[in-house]
């Protein structure tokens, strides 16, 4: 497991933003393959993906669980990072063959972005690997902003209440 206290649900949330990623990928296939405007599942598929992410850095932040953390940061600068240098190497070999490996940098480029494709897809085709990086960034923080938000309050209403009333039975 990824982490002893809270395990099982930092598990979930991994799994579900792993799922969302996937089934968000799967979706805008069609347009990020060929080249078109996302249809208006993609854009919401792409939408869902942020959602989540803003919802699991929360519930973690909320369950203080590190681990979504850890996550997070290895996730996202694998998309952030990820999509630029596999854009630079299949530039770099533009003639490799299958046989040479040739499907894989595709591949790849496919997973790191595909999801992303339906904000990605409504801006300059020219700088499609840049907005996927900027995209990526934003959600990144967003979630961890999520995440101190919610440890913030969870912290918070785990305290006892030393307010002016503090000191009366509780009804």
């Amino acid at each position: 497991m990824i982490e002893t206290r809270g395990s099982r649900g930092l598990f979930v949330e991994v799994a579900v933003t792993l799922i969302v990623w996937i089934a968000a990928g799967v979706i805008n296939s069609g347009g990020f393959i060929m080249g078109t405007e996302p249809s208006a599942a993609g854009v919401v598929a792409t939408l869902v993906v942020l959602v989540i992410w803003l919802s699991a850095g929360w519930l973690a932040g909320s369950g203080s669980k590190a681990g979504f953390v850890r996550f997070g940061t290895v996730f996202w600068l694998i998309v952030v990072a990820g999509g630029p240098l596999v854009f630079w190497a299949l530039t770099a070999a533009p003639g490799m063959s299958v046989m040479q490996g040739g499907w894989l940098l595709p591949l790849l480029l496919f997973v790191v972005a595909a999801p992303l494709y339906g904000l990605v897809g409504m801006l300059p085709y020219q700088l499609a690997v840049v907005w996927t990086s900027c995209i990526g960034a934003t959600v990144f923080v967003s979630a961890l902003g999520a995440y101190s938000a919610g440890r913030h309050i969870g912290r918070r209403a785990a305290r006892p209440n030393k307010g002016i009333d503090a000191d009366k039975p509780a009804v």
